[in-house]
């Protein structure tokens, strides 16, 4: 097992050890071709579990997530949210009978791709890892400050909201960095 130390101090004393396993990296990419230099955007990196709001190439915030795991994978793929619900019922389809689940009440919910959806997950803190049925999990604290910022905007009083051609949804990457080498010094 690989450890790395946490360096802190001016004469950079450990101050503890992480197992190598646990450490996530934000490395960001180019921004797609569609994207304008002004224009918000959503990167989501699965196999660092990351998830950034972008502006043009300019990183405005970044959050650990829980995505797919091999069996239920998140879709990589460019997509744009569909639709976004202030909290919705989330329930296993009949082919995922083996694992069901059944949630209500989940906070915070922004579709990308049919079933597929950003959303606040409170039943779990393992941030970082796979766990979810495809979906893309957010600490609840850290889904409300993405659902604020994504189009389409929620007006006040509104349960939920579609894209429509006057207001689309944000555009969302799902990208893997596993055809890239990752840098072997250490972020910590």
């Amino acid at each position: 097992v690989t450890y790395y130390a946490v360096l802190s101090g001016a004469d950079s004393t450990p101050t503890g050890y992480l197992e190598a396993k646990a450490i996530r990296r934000y490395l960001p990419l180019a921004a797609p071709e569609e994207v304008t230099p002004s224009q918000r955007w959503i990167d989501v990196e699965l196999s660092q579990q990351t998830l950034a709001v972008m502006r043009g190439d300019t990183t405005e915030f970044v959050t650990l997530i829980s995505s797919g795991t091999g069996k239920h994978p998140t879709p990589p793929g460019l997509y744009r949210i569909e639709n976004k619900q202030a909290f919705g019922d989330m329930r296993s389809r009949a082919v995922d009978s083996d694992d069901p689940y059944h949630v209500e009440a989940v906070p915070w919910v922004m579709y990308f791709d049919g079933r597929f959806a950003l959303h606040g997950a409170f039943w779990h803190n393992r941030f970082g890892n796979r766990v979810s049925h495809g979906c893309v999990n957010l600490a609840p604290k850290d889904a409300a400050r993405v659902f604020g910022v994504l189009s389409p905007a929620l007006p006040a009083g509104w349960h939920s909201v579609y894209e429509h051609t006057e207001d689309l949804g944000t555009l969302l990457r799902a990208v893997s960095y596993t055809h890239l080498t990752l840098p072997t010094t250490p972020y910590v």
